[in-house]
């Protein structure tokens, strides 16, 4: 995007127009925002940085006018985007973004590509399970109620079939569909009568079957609970007493740290989730990470990915600045219940009274990270450009293959 619009010296690119440079550059390009992504902070800066390059302007959304569209991740209905549109459009998420974004789905896709690849995926991350929660959730629920009555068993299905041929006329003595078939055969009506019989069988048989379909992806959706093996797992790593035996759950589509929870009782990780609804994951909690100040930290990184239908593969770029989130409470693991020791998210560690107290935000740049890596590691020579950001690339290729 930025060689489409910035010359090789950083200005704005003339486009072809006679614009001089003390006059503004007449918007040549067009974007759109759809759903609630104006809400997001990437959009918004996103935005800001069209606007100062004065060659952009907002349009209504309307697929033939504009070449950028913003919108929330899932929400791009990628098959009508440029449906009849005369231009080439780019939008900020890829096309089967939730596959990744999604933890079950993560979970569920990086599992299938190391068997395929023979690789043990705890050594991308510690041992996680998908569990259910077992409070009714009708949003979730497969098969809506006028679905279900139409999603009956095959037996069933015939059964009622027949009671409804019944019913409709064969056994009052009205002729039925097939008797005024056959009587009809040999006419033109009766071939008009067979090919319209002919295609509302055959509406029926797909119908059918996409009923079908949709039962057996609920049924397997329904039996996608790791409840036992995480109980398993739970009591082996109890008797092991190798460590504190704490696990963190997380709802699937979560964001913002809302709907986490860090226990040693798996009693209580259960309970959290079954009192909530939709799907989570467990996952072994690291008990020992590398602090900052006696703090917990998480590294935050910026990749940009894209996408070209003329190229069959995907390009990836580091943006080589990221930051580190700090909790405000110092690190202790024997206290799993407060969120401010363990869950470094901005949105739940800005409600602490001592926000902001030790760096600004609570954040800290890979310059500070740097000095931290160096202090501690004060034998070797370790850096993040050298020594992170190498196995945060190698994370995120392997995610996405």
């Amino acid at each position: 995007m930025a060689d489409m619009v910035r010359n090789q010296s950083g200005k704005p690119a003339s486009s072809g127009l006679n614009a001089s440079p003390s006059k503004p550059l007449r918007p040549v390009f067009k974007y759109s925002v759809g759903g609630e992504a104006v809400d997001g902070q990437v959009v918004r800066y996103t935005i800001k940085e069209l606007k100062d390059r004065g060659c952009w302007c907002k349009k209504a959304l309307d697929r033939r006018e504009y070449n950028l569209y913003l919108a929330d991740r899932g929400r791009i209905k990628y098959s009508k985007l440029t449906l009849g549109a005369p231009r080439k459009i780019v939008t900020n998420f890829l096309r089967g973004t939730m596959k990744i974004c999604d933890k079950n789905k993560l979970l569920d896709n990086l599992r299938a590509y190391c068997e395929l690849n023979g690789k043990d995926y705890t050594k991308l991350m510690p041992a996680t399970y998908t569990i259910r929660s077992r409070n009714p959730d009708p949003v979730s629920t497969p098969l809506a109620s006028k679905t279900v009555v139409e999603a009956v068993p095959e037996k069933e299905a015939k059964t009622s079939a027949e009671k409804s041929g019944e019913t409709s006329g064969e056994t009052s003595g009205e002729p039925s569909a097939i008797s005024e078939k056959k009587k009809n055969l040999d006419g033109k009506s009766g071939e008009n009568s067979a090919k319209m019989s002919a295609r509302k069988v055959g509406k029926s048989r797909e119908s059918w079957l996409e009923i079908r379909k949709r039962q057996a992806k609920a049924k397997k959706k329904q039996l996608t609970d790791e409840r036992a093996m995480y109980l398993k797992k739970f009591e082996s790593e109890a008797k092991s007493g190798e460590s504190a035996n704490a696990w963190i759950a997380k709802s699937s589509g979560g964001f913002k740290g809302k709907d986490i929870k860090v226990s040693n009782s798996a009693k209580k990780l259960l309970s959290f989730i079954d009192g909530l609804k939709g799907k989570w994951v467990i996952q072994k909690y690291i008990e020992n990470p590398m602090l900052v100040d006696g703090r917990k930290f998480d590294i935050r990184t910026w990749h940009l990915i894209t996408a070209f239908s003329e190229k069959p593969k995907l390009d990836m770029y580091l943006y080589d600045e990221g930051v580190l989130r700090v909790s405000s409470k110092r690190y202790s693991n024997s206290n799993f219940e407060d969120d401010f020791i363990h869950i470094t998210n901005n949105a739940i560690q800005q409600n602490h009274p001592e926000y902001g107290k030790n760096e600004k935000d609570n954040l800290l740049d890979f310059h500070d990270f740097d000095k931290i890596l160096k202090n501690h590691f004060r034998d070797k020579e370790v850096s993040v450009k050298k020594n992170v950001l190498p196995q945060i690339n190698n994370i995120v290729m392997e995610t996405l293959r």
